[in-house]
């Protein structure tokens, strides 16, 4: 009798130690795999998965300024770098705005370059104003990471479901 509850605790310690060991390694795996942040437009209803070199350094922002001029569009949604190590204002990485065909005619009248197209949606144009220079000393760990952070118009374009 002895015998055999030692065997029976002997096999239920056994599987629950394999049992902790896949908990385990799945938190483990859990805490590893990327978190993809998204964020949702639901007055466009468009959706940006953040690209994954923005991991959590990118915070969001509802305005219509971009580098120091409002941007004449329906909506605008602005992404800004933000280094939580120092206490620099965040700087802006990319805007999405969101145009009608008449707002985007105006804007093919002006003299400068149009920004990227991401995607199209009836009447609707949302495209995507990227930073072009880094504020920061580009030599400098902040001026680094800015860079890598700044998104190539084909990577955004692919992040954008609409």
């Amino acid at each position: 009798m002895i015998l055999a509850v030692g065997s029976i605790l002997a096999l239920s310690g056994c599987a629950s130690d394999s049992n902790q060991s896949t908990q385990g390694d799945n938190a483990s795996a859990a805490m590893t795999a990327p978190q993809h942040q998204q964020y949702r437009n639901t007055s466009e209803g468009y959706t940006l998965t953040y690209p994954e070199q923005w991991d959590t350094n990118v915070i969001e922002q509802d305005s219509a300024q971009w580098m120091g001029q409002t941007l004449p569009a329906e909506n605008v949604a602005m992404f800004h770098y933000k280094n939580y190590e120092s206490d620099g204002a965040p700087q802006p990485l990319t805007a999405l705005a969101v145009y009608t065909q008449q707002q985007w005619e105006q804007l093919k009248s002006q003299s400068r370059p149009l920004p990227p197209v991401m995607a199209r949606k009836g009447d609707r144009i949302l495209a995507a104003y990227i930073a072009s220079s880094n504020p920061y000393d580009p030599e400098s760990a902040n001026g680094q990471a800015f860079a890598r952070r700044v998104p190539a118009p084909d990577d955004l374009r692919s992040a954008i479901s609409w």
